[in-house]
């Protein structure tokens, strides 16, 4: 079963030599233009309160989407800024997004197939081909971008929820001996049992998921 202090030992993994790297959609700090300057913000919400402690602690590298209008003045050429901006401790590295993969991979699949099935709603999924191709191009890029910051040494890569379902099968094809650790913040969707084969550790946000899925 998935645990704070399991996560803790994935992302504190320098005595193995491994590079500690989380993934998910949201970054954790946001740069935005208010008033002609720049400010940072923190996004509400239980991913950066829980990961963010541990990521001061560990270091390492956190891997998101550049939702911010002035993130892009921040980076360096790899696209990375350290954080937190008054005391650094680790990189937040940003995924560029169009406004048609955005819209196609976080509204669209993400959010109008995959959250009513994950959540057993009551709501008819809808299923869009062109949003299934965009979901799996914004996965590619994610996983070209955590490729990229490994650059082929050990790593251990903690992937966060169901926006990024296909990035630990992407990251396997290439890079097969790294460690992968998938957290489901959702419930548990059986049909895409086969995507989360390729993690070495699997996280679920209930209990029942994690039954679930031991008996698929």
């Amino acid at each position: 079963m998935w645990t704070q202090e399991k996560f803790r030992q994935l992302l504190e993994c320098k005595p193995q030599g491994r590079r500690g790297i989380v993934v998910s959609n949201r970054q954790p700090y946001i740069f935005n233009l208010f008033d002609g300057e720049t400010k940072c913000t923190v996004p509400a919400g239980g991913v950066t309160s829980a990961i963010d402690p541990l990521m001061q602690a560990t270091s390492g590298t956190w891997i998101a989407h550049g939702a911010g209008d002035a993130d892009s003045s921040v980076v360096d050429l790899d696209n990375k800024v350290m954080v937190p901006p008054d005391a650094p401790t680790y990189a937040q590295r940003l995924v560029w997004l169009t406004e048609e993969e955005e819209h196609c991979y976080y509204s669209g699949f993400s959010n109008e197939a995959l959250w009513p099935l994950c959540h057993n709603a009551h709501v008819e999924p809808i299923f869009d081909p062109h949003d299934w191709e965009i979901y799996q191009v914004v996965n590619q890029k994610f996983a070209e971008a955590v490729l990229h910051e490994i650059d082929g040494q050990p790593a251990a890569v903690f992937v966060q929820d169901y926006h990024l379902a296909l990035l630990s099968r992407y990251l396997r094809n290439v890079e097969p001996d790294i460690t992968i650790g998938q957290f489901w913040h959702k419930k548990y969707w059986t049909a895409f049992w086969e995507t989360t084969f390729w993690a070495s550790t699997l996280g679920f946000m209930v209990r029942t998921s994690l039954t679930r899925s031991l008996k698929t």
